[in-house]
């Protein structure tokens, strides 16, 4: 994921120089020339932005296809773990309504997976958001420009930013900021349900 983002950050990069060098007007040939050849280096590089573009929705669609299952089982496994742990913790580290102890090992275990399943949701909405901010500089670059070719060109490329869908889905289940609040909810309920059978006494 930090490699798409790599990726998406450096065409996000090339597409602010581009916008750049349109409100300056900074032509890449003489002025002599300029009109006439309706700037061809700017017009490469834009096709060049739109290949890499549609090169990285296909590898993050290999990736929602190759390691969805993966994914699942990660997040489910991390689910499990984060609610067992804090309810281990409370079991054994409870004194008379008092946790004993603050520090100790599944406490080191709940804060490991609650950062490992902050950073995978993390990386996917920075990808998203990344990808967001390419539609928007592409439409920024259409207002600066009069060039016809250009237009066409960033028209298609607006496009193609529209038509892929770049979300990190594995099997249906959509990887992002709504996915760690269901988890936290659900982990919490849980945790409600052993803690009552924890002091509930029997009859």
């Amino acid at each position: 994921m930090h490699v798409l983002n790599g990726c998406l950050n450096h065409i996000n990069d090339s597409l602010a120089e581009i916008e750049n060098a349109l409100i300056n007007d900074e032509p890449h040939l003489l002025r002599r020339v300029y009109h006439m050849q309706k700037n061809p280096e700017l017009l490469t590089k834009l096709k060049t932005l739109k290949k890499q573009h549609l090169e990285v929705s296909e590898t993050l669609q290999m990736l929602n296809d190759s390691f969805s299952m993966q994914c699942i089982g990660i997040t489910t496994l991390l689910f499990i773990d984060i609610t067992f742990n804090i309810y281990n913790y409370l079991l054994v580290y409870n004194k008379g309504g008092k946790i004993k102890q603050w520090f100790s090992f599944p406490s080191f275990f709940l804060i490991c997976n609650v950062l490992q399943l902050i950073m995978l949701i993390w990386s996917s909405e920075v990808t998203k958001t990344r990808i967001e901010k390419m539609g928007t500089n592409i439409h920024r670059i259409i207002m600066h420009t009069f060039d016809e070719q250009i237009t066409s060109e960033l028209e298609m490329f607006s496009l193609q930013v529209l038509q892929r869908d770049n979300t990190f889905i594995a099997k249906g289940l959509v990887i992002d900021a709504t996915l760690l609040t269901k988890i936290l909810c659900s982990s919490t309920t849980f945790l409600l349900i052993l803690i009552q059978f924890l002091v509930a006494k029997p009859c």
